[in-house]
């Protein structure tokens, strides 16, 4: 419990709290997002990523929309030990362009954490490989990173074997 707590918070309100500003979403997207955000404080992960469900019906949405249902989504999926829905939203994220390089250092920390307490060590592997190359310095992660056997990177991709679907981003 003390493990998902962090998790929680270190990435929830880091990501939640980048938007100090008020959000222009559409009311109907808002009020999904606020039972999300309830789902998240109340600790129902599961029922945080049905609502997030709900949002991705709504067409249209802006890159800012778009942005915050991610990171809610990475947020839920850690939480409900869902590190493969976390890593698909990472992706969406940074095809996007909305991740700086301290959200990609901070969520791929949190994707290889999450991939350890989902008992997936080879994805845990890859995605502290990932971290540490992207410049993360946390020991644990390196630590863990160290365990990535080499392999020879195609041009552009990590100079680390990746576990059948776990993809990290592109940079």
């Amino acid at each position: 419990m003390r493990k998902r707590f962090i998790l929680l918070t270190v990435l929830g309100f880091t990501a939640l709290c980048a938007h100090a500003q008020p959000l222009n979403v559409r009311k109907e997207l808002g009020e999904i997002l606020k039972a999300t955000q309830q789902a998240l404080k109340s600790g129902d992960f599961s029922g945080a990523l049905s609502d997030l469900a709900v949002a991705d019906t709504i067409t249209d949405k802006t890159p800012e929309e778009e942005t915050v249902v991610e990171q809610m989504r990475v947020i839920a999926a850690l939480n409900a030990r869902q590190p493969d829905i976390a890593a698909n939203s990472f992706q969406r994220l940074n095809d996007i362009g909305r991740l700086s390089p301290l959200n990609k250092l901070q969520f791929s920390q949190g994707i290889a954490a999450g991939y350890v307490n989902a008992g997936n060590m080879p994805g845990a592997i890859a995605w502290a490989a990932y971290n540490v190359q992207s410049g993360g310095t946390n020991a644990g992660i390196q630590q863990l990173a160290a365990q990535a056997p080499p392999a020879a990177p195609a041009a552009g991709q990590p100079a680390y074997a990746l576990p059948p679907g776990v993809v990290p981003p592109s940079r």
